[in-house]
């Protein structure tokens, strides 16, 4: 969350992926045609599933020039309650 948070203020995005590769968990880059999108995923022993996804795109149209949209979550399943954070800004 620490990290999510951190990129916002920073306008990083890149730092979301690249923490949750370091860490080891498994995903990354979805090939897309306008914007970015990462997914990683962890899954531990006590069946608990944390999940990671970066992604921005633009939010422009036709004669109407907008800013890019970038969004990171941070997700824990498998418990009781489910834990989300999300981080959002405009670059």
């Amino acid at each position: 969350m620490e990290i999510i948070d951190e990129a916002v203020v920073k306008k990083n995005i890149y730092a979301v992926p690249q923490s949750a590769a370091e860490v080891g968990m498994q995903g990354g880059e979805e090939q897309r045609n306008s914007g970015q999108r990462w997914n990683y995923t962890l899954k531990g022993q006590d069946g608990l599933t944390l999940s990671v996804h970066a992604r921005w795109w633009d939010q422009s149209q036709a004669f109407s020039i907008r800013p890019d949209m970038h969004v990171m979550t941070v997700e824990l399943t498998g418990d009781a309650i489910p834990r989300h954070h999300e981080g959002r800004y405009e670059e």
